[in-house]
């Protein structure tokens, strides 16, 4: 599955300056905030998770996988 994302997808570089600024995502989990400094670095619109719960407070949007299909997007 994830080469198949992986060959529809561009994965877009997170720097150290990014790493560093976690805290600014207003979010507990560094994984987490580091996907949001992802995002943010791709210009993604939204953040498509199964957990959703961990992204509150996202600056981000986020969405279930079937919400996101659902959407049409």
């Amino acid at each position: 599955m994830m080469d198949a994302l992986l060959a529809m997808l561009e994965v877009p570089p997170v720097s150290h300056r990014d790493a560093a600024d976690w805290r600014s995502h207003g979010l507990a989990d560094f994984e987490d905030a580091l996907q949001i400094a992802c995002a943010a670095a791709g210009g993604a619109d939204v953040i498509v998770t199964r957990n959703t719960s961990d992204f509150i407070g996202s600056t981000i949007s986020v969405m279930t996988p079937e919400a996101f299909l659902a959407a049409g997007k």
